[in-house]
């Protein structure tokens, strides 16, 4: 089967043609339920293609012919679409499992974008090129290195794809992610709550915590934050600056999250083509999807980045969170180090806001706090745990009531990183006082042998 009837038949391309109107009656509203429909210009499957139209575009139904259907869009152009493919009702992203090409076009983003590029892959490849670009694996599910030489991978096979095409124009034109990317930070009582009674070897409040974390990936629910948790103590909080959540992004929030949360465009630049990565402890893999490898992505206009220093200056610059996606063969080298996210050098506390915010100077108060170990019997337990912690209180309007709180906490240093073996910063817990209540704004963190 040719690759072009292969994916006519698989993404529901419908056929359009153009007529004039006639006297009739208010069309009847209509949504398009193909991934992406061709308008042409003949009541004819095979003639010209006057232009395309996405899932859920919205048409007006005028009348039917034969298995066609006479519809209007864009208030003045006109054609026949297979009445098959219209709906009644624009379809929601939860009708679109297993459809990704229409998912895509309904909600799109780069996770969408990537489902429809695999989706084409299987389309649009034979069966012995998907089986040629799959490495065969042992009965260990190692790598078969008498069958796949990996200083010689074998070759990809792409070629443009015009619906493919169109999807990433538009992610780089820009879009606005989907709300769903975007999670509220959950309130410090909740978490307190989840691991109240729990000891290092518990299961309870790990369990809880996971349940509590859902999409917050960044909440950690390993044992030893469960400890830190428990010994936590914030001063009580009062409504002050900040009213909502909506408004205050998470220091280290990617442009896809930023995007979702302020209902600001986000966009994509292609850096690589797919390639073999060839990892030193993992099994090769091809990565990217269809035709496009590495991308990087940032918000198309900036938003604001407001820090506040030691002596409680407060600062605000743009940036459009940019973010890399790319991998290569040094992906999981060993003692490969996990730096913070966030430039915490010069600042004690930072914050994404759509809108420029303006204070004067910060009030900040410090406190110490050694923590104790938990009761654990596990040796990586005792080594991991944290030491001892350091709060900074954030008056940001000098009403007298803390806005925001980023507790730095310390471990021991494994690696020889910290000098004379002395603890160094972990982990950064930045909090923040919406309408009176105290709330995980975000987690930032490194590893023992990151600089």
């Amino acid at each position: 089967m040719k690759p072009v009837s292969k994916l006519a038949a698989t993404a529901c391309s419908v056929a359009f043609v153009a007529t004039s109107f006639s006297a009739r009656a208010e069309p009847v509203p209509m949504w398009v339920s193909g991934s992406m429909v061709n308008v042409r210009a003949k009541p004819d499957q095979n003639a010209a293609v006057l232009t395309r139209l996405t899932t859920n575009a919205a048409v007006g139904m005028l009348g039917q012919q034969g298995k066609f259907c006479e519809i209007s869009w864009n208030t003045s152009e006109r054609g026949f679409v297979a009445c098959s493919l219209l709906e009644s009702k624009p379809q929601s992203i939860e009708d679109l499992n297993g459809y990704p090409l229409r998912a895509f076009w309904v909600e799109p983003s780069y996770e969408r974008l990537l489902q429809g590029g695999h989706a084409i892959r299987d389309m649009m490849l034979t069966e012995k090129q998907i089986s040629t670009e799959t490495p065969p694996l042992t009965s260990e599910n190692m790598v078969d290195t008498d069958k796949f030489d990996s200083t010689k991978p074998p070759a990809l096979k792409r070629f443009p794809v015009p619906e493919f095409d169109a999807m990433k124009d538009l992610m780089k034109k820009g879009v606005v992610a989907p709300k769903t990317l975007w999670v509220q930070p959950p309130s410090w009582e909740a978490v307190t709550s989840a691991v109240a009674g729990a000891d290092a070897d518990s299961g309870g409040g790990i369990n809880a915590l996971i349940d509590l974390r859902g999409e917050r990936w960044w909440l950690r629910n390993d044992r030893e934050y469960v400890d830190l948790y428990q010994q936590i103590r914030l001063p009580a909080a009062q409504p002050s600056f900040f009213k909502g959540l909506d408004g205050v992004g998470r220091p280290s929030a990617t442009a896809q999250e930023l995007s979702a949360q302020f209902r600001v465009p986000h966009q994509i630049r292609v850096i690589s083509k797919p390639h073999w990565v060839i990892p030193h402890y993992n099994n090769p893999y091809v990565y990217g999807a269809w035709d496009i490898g590495g991308v990087e992505i940032q918000l198309s206009n900036p938003v604001y980045e407001i820090s506040i220093d030691k002596a409680g200056r407060t600062s605000a610059s743009t940036t459009n969170a940019s973010e890399l996606h790319e991998e290569n063969d040094d992906t999981d080298s060993e003692g490969q180090s996990q730096p913070f996210v966030v430039d915490w050098e010069k600042a004690i506390a930072v914050f994404r806001s759509k809108d420029r915010l303006q204070f004067g100077k910060a009030r900040v108060t410090t406190s110490k706090q050694t923590l104790r170990a938990g009761a654990s019997k596990d040796e990586d337990y005792k080594a991991s745990h944290f030491t001892s912690s350091v709060m900074r209180t954030i008056d940001l309007d000098g009403d007298g009531k803390p806005d925001l709180i980023v507790l730095d906490a310390l471990r021991k240093a494994d690696c020889g990183e910290a000098p004379n073996g002395a603890d160094f910063v972990a982990l950064k817990i930045s909090f923040i006082n919406a309408n009176g209540r105290w709330f995980v704004l975000d987690m930032d963190m490194r590893s023992d042998c990151s600089s």
